[in-house]
């Protein structure tokens, strides 16, 4: 079987049970059709989806989407949705259409390259019961998405709502927090045991996304259906976790096991302290290899230079297997992290532009040119997010081996950190001044990353590493709270000053920016004021 890639777009619109008019959404509050609309296609319903993998289902080594998946990397290949035929009819699905109306909508006719089916299964002859992988999406489906399945005549089958958390993430547009599987989540998955956004094996479709969908692990291929949790009395062993004295204040602490944990029982056992004084707050545990390994993701970036006390609570009301047998003792193990950067930095992260005013990727207008001084007139997204280094190390310096960290904070919409190369190929990466590229940039210059690898919220932490993984320089943006705190020390002290954060009012602060240009004290509150942009140019 060959696989391509593609990307989806999926409005799934199912036709009703026998005796029930509940399919294509027709009569639910998010309906796409009026109540009175008759059902006129059987029961192709949206089975399962799966946005964020914690599983190679590609497999490149096997069968790509079937229940076994492969041991290679996980990435957004590994995305799928399952249809199931939950009618009476076999039906040929030949040019029907998947699409995943998200950021970046797009739509997918059903063929051969792009399908998995359960034995016995054929595209032209999709019989009752019968399950069809949609495997492989090229680009990203994002955690909140509205998936919609269309036949060959573009009538909607079926569609599922799955998030929509905020205004900006409905795409459905019928309100926020009635997407699958409940109104406070979406298709983010902690670990392998909430996966897949799944509708339990035997249900019908009731038109309600959040009563039909439920998180589980992922089966394609296979019924819906958790399994049973083992039957033995052996507790769980430790067998590996985080150590060393300059353990990277942006990376989360992690403790293996020797077999999956029940992921309920395991933020309620973990404390996380300095030293052996005040708590670190916790945001929420993820999980890989298989939910053997807790990953903690702490609220802030850890504080620099501090001992941090792990305390994995056992015994009763401690962490447990899956058939509930406890750690037999506590696990307490304390790690020391890295020291903070010099100040005043050689290479410094000198304007960040969180919350563009202006077309800056210019995609209409403008001089053409993507993040240069003259921005477009085109539309504005987080595409025109970017952040300015100022260069003061004398010579030339190559930077082609730095990163620019992001640390968002714990999220249930995105992933907590997001890492740039400067020699990202999905980034604009542009050098102003006497230097050529980024191997080759003189004192003095300015080195734009356009649109850098997630998007920066309102509060967030940067930090600038070199070709070794040294810090070279860091900035808390916001940070005015204690659920928003991201420099490990205290709040309000992050940039641009206390009571502020990343957003903007318009163009004349568009930008948080070192005032006067390049000030380096060490002080993000003393550093840095809202300003206009001046991109490649003096603040």
């Amino acid at each position: 079987m060959r696989w391509r890639s593609f990307v989806l777009c999926v409005v799934l619109a199912a036709g009703p049970a026998p005796g029930c008019n509940c399919g294509g959404e027709a009569g639910g509050p998010d309906a796409l059709v009026p109540d009175s609309a008759p059902p006129v296609i059987p029961a192709i319903w949206i089975n399962e989806v799966v946005v964020m993998p914690r599983h190679d289902w590609s497999d490149g080594g096997g069968t790509p989407f079937d229940a076994t998946p492969g041991n290679g990397p996980i990435t957004s290949q590994d995305q799928f949705i399952e249809l199931i035929n939950g009618g009476e009819r076999t039906l040929d699905l030949t040019g029907w259409t998947i699409e995943l109306i998200d950021s970046d909508p797009s739509t997918t006719t059903l063929g051969v390259e792009n399908v998995a089916l359960s034995e016995g299964a054929t595209l032209r002859a999709f019989a009752p019961g019968d399950l069809l992988v949609i495997g492989d999406p090229a680009g990203f489906a994002s955690t909140d998405v509205h998936v919609v399945l269309r036949d060959d005549d573009g009538q909607l089958v079926d569609d599922v709502e799955i998030g929509g958390l905020t205004e900006a993430r409905d795409y459905e547009g019928d309100g926020v927090g009635d997407g699958a599987p409940a109104p406070d989540a979406n298709g983010f998955a902690r670990g392998a045991f909430d996966e897949a956004i799944a509708r339990p094996a035997g249900a019908f479709d009731t038109d309600l996304d959040q009563d039909d969908f439920v998180k589980q692990p992922a089966t394609p291929l296979a019924p819906n259906e958790a399994p049973e949790p083992p039957d033995e009395d052996v507790p769980p062993q430790v067998v590996a976790r985080s150590t060393g004295n300059t353990w990277r204040v942006l990376e989360p602490l992690r403790i293996q096991l020797d077999e999956p944990v029940d992921a309920e029982t395991v933020d309620p056992a973990l404390e996380l302290r300095r030293g052996s004084g005040a708590t670190i707050g916790l945001g929420f545990t993820t999980f890989t290899d298989d939910d053997r390994v807790i990953v903690i993701n702490p609220v802030g970036v850890l504080p620099f230079d501090a001992d941090v006390e792990v305390t994995l609570r056992g015994g009763d009301g401690g962490v447990t297997d899956l058939a509930g047998n406890p750690l037999a003792a506590d696990l307490v193990f304390t790690v020391h992290t890295e020291a903070p950067p010099a100040d005043p930095a050689e290479v410094r992260i000198n304007e960040i532009c969180a919350d563009p005013q202006q077309d800056w990727s210019d995609d209409h207008g403008g001089d053409g040119a993507a993040f240069s001084a003259t921005p477009g007139d085109g539309d504005i997204d987080p595409s025109d997010e970017w952040v300015e280094l100022l260069v003061l190390r004398p010579g030339l310096s190559d930077l082609s081996g730095y990163t620019l960290g992001m640390y968002r904070g714990t999220s249930l919409i995105d992933d907590a950190r997001a890492v740039t190369p400067l020699m990202s190929t999905s980034s604009v990466i542009r050098v102003f001044g006497a230097g050529v590229s980024v191997t080759a940039v003189a004192e003095g210059d300015r080195v734009v990353i356009g649109n850098p690898a997630s998007t920066m919220p309102s509060d967030f932490w940067l930090e600038l590493r070199d070709a070794a993984g040294a810090l070279v320089d860091v900035v808390e943006v916001g940070g005015n709270t204690s659920d928003s705190e991201r420099g490990g020390d205290e709040i309000d002290d992050g940039a641009p000053g206390p009571g502020q954060d990343g957003d903007a009012d318009g163009v004349e602060d568009e930008c948080v920016a070192r005032v006067p240009d390049g000030a380096d004290t060490g002080d993000d509150g003393d550093d840095f004021d809202r300003a206009a942009a001046t991109l490649g140019a003096a603040n």
